[in-house]
């Protein structure tokens, strides 16, 4: 038996099923907690913005479902630990994912919303189910 036969005749059973897509992005911290994209490290059509004081939005293509996200703050300096910060999500509803919206916040230790400093980094990954 081949396996890899397995997934077209699956996908010939349930036209219009996909497989779930794993989308990435990464962008790099400036002057005010303004992200700037890494392209070649983000998946065409993922974005995230500055919505406020360390609270961030990804916009991706809208999709039935979204999961598993992960995401990091990788600190200007990893031996100041002023510099290094949590990432909680806010994505709560399908209806969200459907949208392509999702959200995060930065937090410290505290946990209170704090930008990232000026020169880290947020790495960001999730898998989506464009059915």
């Amino acid at each position: 038996m081949i396996v890899a036969q397995a997934v077209p005749e699956l996908r010939n059973a349930f036209p219009g099923w996909k497989l779930p897509t794993h989308l990435k992005a990464q962008a790099t911290i400036g002057a005010v907690g303004a992200p700037t994209m890494v392209a070649e490290q983000t998946t065409p059509g993922v974005v995230i913005t500055r919505t406020g004081a360390g609270v961030y939005s990804v916009a991706f293509p809208p999709c039935l479902h979204a999961a598993a996200f992960r995401a990091n703050v990788v600190p200007a300096n990893a031996t100041v630990v002023a510099d290094h910060r949590l990432v909680t999500w806010s994505l709560a509803a399908d209806a969200l994912a459907k949208a392509g919206l999702a959200g995060f916040r930065t937090i410290d230790s505290v946990p209170a919303f704090v930008e990232p400093v000026s020169g880290s980094a947020i790495d960001i990954d999730f898998w989506v189910d464009f059915g």
